[in-house]
């Protein structure tokens, strides 16, 4: 059954067009699925030779991701393959092992490459939504102004993904901590706890006095302080604010219900590009 899936992947992956996020999506969700643990080892590395080779080909955007994530899921399972099954013939070709040794290394080396670029990608395309979440709702709001994109905190530990100030509909001033996920649906957990340390740090900011400033310890705090303007803004209504690219209409009224004063922005990834803000403050 392995076997027949992995041939299906692998038909769909060579059909996809130049511009398919969604099927891309799909089949990268078929690839996640697939147990590749019942596969023989002769099975995975065939198939990974196969995913290497197509790699060097001129392939599309969907397609390249598509194999990269398929290298990347055989290439651990061959790996954690018992040292025995990987190498059955230990006792009886000493020079074979040398080279399987080799080789072995050699896929540790790509798989830490592929890994380190998946990171790399991420990373970028995280940045690019928080930019975008962040200039979204500043143009939500009246005289809206980011005051902090992606701001590494000096004297805390942690990073806010965006600190923007403005008015709201009712015309009061508001200061908008906003955190960012790509999947939301998922990582709400996390999202809600970075948003609570974000707030806490601002208040604590807040409580602070000159005398408090004036100790060399505390060097970072005056930075943060300087940096996000507390003085000016102190007196500014706290908002919270959540981003995301997959973010349910069911995961706001389950997941954050419970957060008084929230403002959550969505983006719907769909074909259409359809953009909805939910304002609940």
């Amino acid at each position: 059954m392995p076997k027949i899936q992995m041939q299906n992947i692998l038909n769909l992956i060579d059909s996809i067009p130049e511009v398919s996020l969604d099927i891309t999506d799909n089949i990268i969700k078929s690839i996640d699925s697939i147990n590749v643990s019942e596969m023989s080892i002769t099975d995975i590395r065939s198939y990974i030779e196969y995913a290497r080779q197509e790699l060097k080909k001129n392939l599309t955007k969907g397609q390249n991701d598509c194999y990269n994530n398929l290298l990347i899921k055989l290439t651990i399972e061959k790996e954690n393959r018992p040292f025995h099954e990987q190498f059955p013939d230990i006792n009886t070709n000493m020079d074979k092992i040398i080279k399987e040794t080799a080789l072995l290394l050699e896929a540790n080396k790509i798989h830490s490459n592929q890994i380190g670029n998946l990171q790399n990608i991420n990373a970028k395309r995280d940045k690019e939504l928080e930019a975008y979440v962040n200039i979204k709702i500043k143009n939500h709001l009246k005289d809206g102004v980011i005051l902090a994109s992606g701001y590494k905190y000096k004297g805390m530990q942690g990073e806010s993904d965006g600190i923007i100030v403005g008015k709201d509909t009712y015309n009061e001033d508001i200061i908008i901590f906003v955190e960012t996920k790509f999947d939301i649906d998922k990582e709400y957990k996390e999202a809600i706890s970075q948003s609570v340390r974000n707030v806490g740090q601002w208040e604590l900011l807040l409580d602070m006095t000159k005398e408090d400033f004036q100790d060399p310890e505390n060097t970072g705090y005056l930075q943060d302080y300087e940096a996000l303007k507390a003085e000016k803004y102190r007196h500014y209504k706290i908002v919270r604010g959540f981003g995301g690219s997959k973010f349910q209409e069911s995961t706001i009224k389950g997941r954050f219900k419970m957060l008084k004063g929230s403002l959550l922005f969505v983006i719907k990834n769909n074909n259409q590009g359809d953009e909805v803000i939910y304002d609940l403050f």
